[in-house]
């Protein structure tokens, strides 16, 4: 199918790469349908495209090129819903404020987005308790590592019965 957006005008969208966010994400809950783009090779950065309202589209990071000891807990029933076998099979990204000094960025910790790549299903999850930030600063002192978008779980690999980093 092919998508005119506003950010990259008309892409190209194969239906094996939708991902069904049921529910929504917080704020945008009848907007169910995004595509993952990559900006560049290697980066820890990704647009989450919608399908539903082509103007819409969000900045999304690995959560481990910002904080690599990232490991929320994901309570096994999101997991169930998504029909995730292996915690660590689950792709968890997080989304990115970027304002005009992007020294400034932030990420929100706090309710990953957890995708079952096998599935395509997805969804975005509040953790219990205040353990990590809603506005996480991405450069704090030093830049963000690259290249580490193809992790998934917690930084040993492995994710727990929590959501995997």
């Amino acid at each position: 199918m092919q998508v005119n957006t506003r950010a990259f005008g008309p892409i190209d969208v194969r239906e094996a790469d939708v991902l069904l966010f049921q529910d929504g994400l917080y704020g945008f809950d009848t907007l169910r349908r995004f595509v993952l783009i990559d900006i560049a090779p290697d980066s820890p950065c990704r647009y989450l495209q919608s399908l539903d309202d082509p103007d819409l589209s969000f900045v999304v990071v690995d959560p481990w090129a910002v904080l690599p000891d990232y490991a929320p807990d994901v309570p096994d029933g999101e997991l169930a819903h998504l029909g995730v076998d292996r915690p660590e099979d689950v792709l968890c990204l997080v989304i990115a404020v970027v304002p005009e000094d992007v020294r400034q960025m932030t990420v929100n910790l706090r309710a990953p987005l957890v995708i079952n790549p096998k599935t395509s299903r997805a969804r975005q999850v509040i953790l219990i308790g205040d353990k990590y930030p809603i506005r996480h600063p991405v450069f704090q002192g030093k830049a963000a590592s690259r290249g580490s978008r193809s992790r998934r779980g917690n930084p040993s690999g492995e994710v727990s019965a929590a959501v995997a980093p």
